[in-house]
């Protein structure tokens, strides 16, 4: 096995898994029409964010999540919303938006960043 295979079962592993690692399910739904995906991520949540102003911590809702690259058949880009439980099990959606994706091609994993909270 090369190292892009072992990265890719490595990322399976640490995104994906559910019992021994940081894994949960998010489902990809993109602007109509269209068919919601869900795959295995990982999907982090934090309380707070950087103010860009001052560079401090403020209350906020910040959230990203990491999937491996090969596992979309169509990259989700701007006007997708993805949907996930939190670590209390609270379902939360949010919106891609342009300029908030990483894509890592060499390790082959996605990063959503920035994404907006819709309110239910």
């Amino acid at each position: 096995m090369n190292l892009l295979a072992q990265a890719e079962a490595d990322l399976s592993f640490v995104l994906e898994d559910t019992a021994n690692g940081f894994g949960t399910s998010a489902t990809f739904t993109p602007p109509s029409p269209g068919t919601p995906i869900t795959l295995g991520v990982q999907f982090i949540r934090r309380g707070f964010r950087v103010d860009p102003s001052t560079g401090l911590p403020v209350a906020g809702d910040e959230a990203a999540i990491t999937a491996r690259l090969s596992q979309f058949s169509t990259v989700p880009v701007d006007g997708w919303t993805v949907t996930a439980n939190d670590s209390t099990g609270t379902p939360v959606t949010y919106k891609i938006e342009k300029g908030n994706t990483m894509q890592d091609r060499t390790l082959g994993r996605i990063t959503f960043v920035k994404l907006k909270k819709v309110d239910p």
